[in-house]
């Protein structure tokens, strides 16, 4: 490998590795959805549509890589604690600590009170959470057991209808500094 090849590679971990460590910042300012100020949440929520990017997230999985080994087995590693991990198969299933960011922040963002107010539902958007349905099994649940709520949530959203009358149409006044 050469050394710009090498520079190149260490630039994308740590990339990523910056990358995860926002995503666990931003979870922990979604514990705190009520003394998030209006402007910011909405921009959260409808601006920036961050929970469509954490349901991206969880179908994609960028914090578990497989590849294949000189024998030809299937090998997983999983990027915990700032480095890459390599484990077996069976551990798979075993929550990471990346993987509970997310889903805690998604929980966070779908059921708490003033952000279920504030997140207008589309027909796109609605269709995006619901892709979340499969992920959410029994092996999950049992590791993070807020997710039955969400679960519950979600089969809920399935049989709501999304009007496009009831959106929110009242508008955000936002001072900014010069």
């Amino acid at each position: 490998m050469s050394e710009k090849q090498a520079l190149a590679r260490q630039h994308q971990e740590l990339t990523f590795c910056i990358s995860v460590t926002a995503l666990s910042i931003f979870r922990y300012i979604t514990d705190h959805c009520m003394d998030i100020p209006l402007a910011v949440l909405t921009r959260i929520l409808n601006t920036n549509n961050a929970v469509g990017m954490l349901v991206e997230l969880v179908e994609r999985a960028p914090w578990i890589q497989t590849s294949k080994c000189s024998r030809g087995d299937t090998v997983y590693s999983i990027f915990a604690d700032g480095a890459w991990r390599f484990v077996d198969a069976d551990e798979m299933q075993r929550l990471g600590k990346v993987e509970a960011q997310v889903w805690i922040a998604l929980y966070n963002l779908l059921l708490d009170n003033e952000c279920r107010r504030k997140f207008n539902y589309t027909d796109g958007k609605k269709a995006t959470v619901l892709k979340l349905r499969p992920y959410i099994d029994e092996t999950l649940v049992d590791q993070l057991p807020v997710l039955a709520h969400l679960q519950r949530y979600l089969d809920e959203l399935l049989i709501m209808e999304i009007s496009t009358w009831a959106l929110d149409e009242s508008f955000l006044v936002e001072e900014v500094a010069e």
